[in-house]
Parts: C-alpha cells; sequence; structure tokens
C-alpha cells in the first residue's frame, strides 16, 4: 500500500444477513483494508461466513431490540478505537445489501475519495436492484455514505433514530460536502421481495412504539410514495469490477429468504400489546396472517374512512392541501 493512501474501512452493523452476506464480504475484500461489523445476536450462520474472510472485525451488538442509531454508535466506537488517533482513513457505510457500483474503480469520483483530507463528506445515490435485470433510483437525492475521518467527525452531529437512521456522523465544523455522479451503491433489499417485505412490517410496527417521532399517518406515507419512480437498464457495467476479479456478485444472494426471523419479532410485539394498536398499519397480508395464525384486527368506521382517504391521496401526498390535511390527522393521532 501506498505511504500516504488512506485506509479504507466499510462500516456495518448486521442481524441475520447471511442471505447476501457472501456477496457483500466478497465484493468489499475486493477493494477495503478492514470491514468492521457489529452484528446484533445473529442466528442464522452469519458468524459463520464472517469467519471466511480475514479483512472482517466483528463486535457484539448484545442489545434485544433494534435500534439503529444505537448499533452504529458500537461500530463506530470501535473502529475509533482500532485508527487510535489516525486521521488518514475513509470510512464507508455499506450495509450488508449493499455493494458499491462496479465501474466505481475507474470514475474520477474514486480518485477524488482517495485524496480527500479530514472532514470531506462524500454523498451519492441509491441504485435499487429488482428480480431480473431492471433497477429502479428511489431517491433523487444523495445519501450521505462516505467521509474522511477527523475529531470533528467522530463527536459530530448523529441524530438517535431507531430506524432510517444516519449512517454516519457528520462533522460539527469545518465540513466540506462533495456530492458524487459517477458512483451508486447498488442496493438489493427489494431484489429479494419476501425479505423485503418482511422487513417493512417489521419497521412499521417497531417504528410505532416512538411515538414521539411515528404515527399511522407518517408511517403510510412514508412506505407509500406518491411519486412516480422511473426504471432504467441496470449499466452495462454495474458488476464490471467484480467480474474481472472474478466474482459473480449475483450468483451469492440467496433469493428465497422470507427473514423470518423479523415475523417473529413482529408476532413478539403482538403478543405483548395485542393487534389492535397496529390495525392501521398497512401489514395485514391475508396470505401472510393465515401463514403465521394471525386474526386481522378489525378497525372501526373511523380508522376505515382515515385509511381510504390514505389510499386515494397518495397520488397526490406531496401537495400542498394533502400535506395539511396530514398534518390535523397526525396532531389527532398523537392525543388518541
Amino acid at each position: 500500500m501506498e505511504d500516504n493512501k488512506p485506509l479504507l474501512i466499510v462500516v456495518s452493523i448486521v442481524r441475520n444477513e447471511a442471505w447476501v452476506l457472501n456477496a457483500f464480504l466478497s465484493a468489499a475484500s475486493l477493494w477495503a483494508d478492514m470491514i468492521v461489523i457489529a452484528d446484533q445476536m445473529s442466528t442464522d450462520g452469519s458468524r459463520e461466513i464472517y469467519k471466511q474472510y480475514p479483512k472482517v472485525h466483528v463486535i457484539d451488538n448484545d442489545m434485544p431490540n433494534m435500534h439503529q442509531a444505537a448499533a452504529r454508535r458500537l461500530v463506530l466506537e470501535e473502529t475509533r478505537r482500532i485508527l487510535n488517533g489516525n486521521d488518514n482513513a475513509i470510512l464507508f457505510a455499506l450495509d450488508a445489501d449493499e455493494i458499491l457500483c462496479g465501474n466505481f474503480m475507474q470514475s474520477p469520483d474514486w480518485e477524488q475519495i482517495i485524496h480527500s483530507k479530514p472532514n470531506d463528506c462524500f454523498e451519492w445515490r441509491w441504485m435499487n436492484l429488482l428480480p431480473g435485470d431492471m433497477q429502479r433510483c428511489t431517491y433523487s437525492i444523495p445519501t450521505y455514505w462516505g467521509v474522511h475521518v477527523s475529531e470533528q467527525m467522530w463527536d459530530g452531529i448523529f441524530p438517535d433514530n431507531k430506524v432510517h437512521e444516519w449512517r454516519l456522523p457528520f462533522p460539527y465544523s469545518g465540513s466540506n460536502e462533495i456530492e458524487l455522479n459517477s458512483i451508486f451503491s447498488i442496493h438489493f433489499f427489494q431484489y429479494n421481495r419476501k425479505r423485503q417485505w418482511s422487513k417493512v412490517r417489521f419497521y412499521q410496527v417497531n417504528s410505532l412504539e416512538d411515538r414521539a417521532r411515528y404515527n399511522v399517518i407518517n408511517l403510510y406515507r412514508q412506505y407509500h410514495s406518491g411519486s412516480k419512480q422511473e426504471y432504467h437498464q441496470v449499466p452495462a457495467d454495474a458488476y464490471a469490477y467484480y467480474q474481472q476479479n472474478g466474482l459473480d456478485v449475483l450468483s451469492l444472494i440467496e433469493t428465497n429468504d422470507d427473514a423470518q426471523h423479523f415475523t417473529e419479532e413482529v408476532k413478539s410485539y403482538f403478543s405483548k400489546y395485542g393487534t389492535s394498536k397496529y390495525a392501521m398499519l398497512d401489514i395485514w397480508d391475508k396470505e401472510w396472517c393465515e401463514k403465521n395464525n394471525i386474526a386481522i384486527p378489525r378497525r372501526t368506521a373511523w380508522q376505515k374512512l382515515v385509511m381510504w382517504y390514505l389510499k386515494k391521496s397518495t397520488p397526490y401526498s406531496r401537495s400542498i392541501f394533502i400535506r395539511g390535511i396530514d398534518y390535523l390527522l397526525k396532531k389527532l393521532y398523537k392525543r388518541m
């Protein structure tokens, strides 16, 4: 390694991601110097998979419930301990179902990352992969994925979100935001439909515990976008770097995994609080309920009316008028 080349460190939080771990770790191991993982008591064989990859450094996350910001802090604290004051390092916050798009090594953006300075923050976009040969770009706005470490970064801005958390702290001073346009993160979340819906269902049930931040109105809007989605062909060179190194990424992904552990956690919430608390969440798939012996809760006339409104207004959910009604409904639900 060149004397002045920064360390490239992937930081990730994992809980039962064996379905995609081999793809993630094989891909990241080709370019990263280290992969630091906080594993939250995985029971699906993830622990055995880590042992196959010399660059992986694992610490335990023994929290019984999911709190993603807290899990991120664990992995960041361990990475800070490993670096021990070395600021010639770049962190890449990738989840187990994400890899860098395969043309990144030939990108001028990559050179910009490699020759960055402390406090440089890098943003790029997701490429959400669908089953088959299509991809969907869910967000046109770039996400904060990478940072050249500094003291201002370690103790920077980092909201305490249970889900949909920030990946990295943002330096509280002296930051330099850099938007990259030729690097993408390929996201396999929607590539496995069964797992996708199990995870979305769990996220909604789990999020409802934080009533100060979430209620049934904003949860419905969060998971039912009114914006038109654009579909595009996956770039021909999306996996080029990996193919050149003899790695067939897609062959390492298990698309039949249904993430049953998410279902078991959802059922534990139902056992504790009953199903009526979650009646207004859009999670009541008939086939799923029958398979898991769960009775679909009955909605009141008021709840049926609100759900009818949410569904009908989805195409217009970004309009000022609908947002105004949503605001009033959120206020009402906070008092219920």
